[in-house]
């Protein structure tokens, strides 16, 4: 029985994955238009998120009116269609499309990162198109080295492996996030990249650390500052700003753990804030490209949290 439940999940997938990869082949302009479409049922028909997506945006800038607010949410839904269809085109854009679409404007690209001298830690986030981010890192080092990429799990393991095969195309190996931390203390030990998407909130059941994040008391993984101190590795932040509708810079911003050493609770927290002021950079030059329909803040403090200063009077 489980042999034969085995072989109709691989049969769909490949059908799945047969018919999603027949479709990426369309053109962008027509895959633009399916967007614009997308968009109206998205926003004005359905309104997914639509509520988590005003409140978010309201709670971060008080400050805007509400057409200001109404504006940078319709920019945000456009903007995540067409992250949608550019994930779909991902499972078959040919290398120079991808390297002309997201144009790599790192002066003399780090040559930790091209030579593979040693173990690099790449942080990105859901800012601009992450898949891409990941992609264009991957063609980067173009497989003269390993690369690996935390995931966490989703229940459609049909749409998980989906995701696995069109994001492995140019040879990332994925790292669940459970392993995440012993796996990249090892690998920093090796010539390899090692990725981690930093904003995604942590579970709460482990102890949290909160900082202000956009004014708002905001949990965050301080995995990649442990791993950067203790093993003193490089880490680069994958700046990605979209310039026009299907096209982005990516610039890798070199932080350097050597300043922040010894490894403590006060270095962790501070090697990690130094992260975090980047994003939110990125975020108040221009809002409409974060991923405002995430339930980002649904975790609060606890009295047991790491608590940075100034949200203390926070606490549940």
């Amino acid at each position: 029985m489980k042999l034969l439940r085995h072989f109709f999940l691989t049969a769909f997938f490949w059908f799945a994955y047969g018919i999603v990869y027949s479709l990426s082949l369309l053109p962008f302009w027509v895959w633009y238009r399916i967007s614009d479409v997308l968009y109206v049922i998205v926003f004005h028909l359905i309104g997914y998120r639509k509520k988590v997506v005003y409140q978010n945006l309201k709670r971060v800038f008080p400050e805007y009116s509400d057409s200001h607010i109404h504006t940078i949410a319709k920019k945000f839904y456009s903007h995540f269609c067409d992250w949608l269809i550019e994930i779909i085109k991902g499972f078959s854009m040919s290398d120079n499309e991808l390297a002309k679409r997201v144009r790599l404007i790192t002066e003399g690209v780090p040559e930790e990162v091209i030579e593979g001298k040693k173990g690099t830690l790449m942080v990105g986030t859901h800012y601009g198109n992450n898949e891409w981010l990941l992609a264009r890192l991957d063609l980067m080092i173009n497989r003269r080295y390993n690369a690996y990429a935390v995931y966490s799990s989703i229940s459609n393991k049909v749409l998980e492996k989906m995701i696995f095969k069109a994001r492995g195309r140019r040879g990332v190996q994925f790292v669940p996030m459970r392993k995440a931390m012993v796996q990249a203390v090892r690998k920093m030990k090796e010539t390899c990249m090692f990725g981690f998407l930093t904003d995604q909130a942590p579970h709460r059941g482990q102890r949290q650390y909160f900082t202000l994040f956009l004014n708002q008391p905001t949990s965050w993984h301080t995995s990649v500052s442990k791993i950067a101190l203790r093993t003193q590795s490089i880490v680069y932040l994958g700046d990605m700003r979209k310039v026009k509708r299907g096209y982005y810079t990516l610039k890798l911003i070199k932080l350097d753990p050597t300043p922040y050493l010894p490894e403590t609770q006060e270095s962790i927290i501070a090697f990690t804030n130094a992260q975090i002021a980047m994003l939110e950079q990125a975020i108040k030059d221009e809002p409409a490209y974060w991923l405002w329909s995430h339930r980002r803040w649904k975790i609060k403090p606890r009295p047991n949290d790491y608590l940075s200063p100034g949200i203390e009077t926070m606490i549940e």
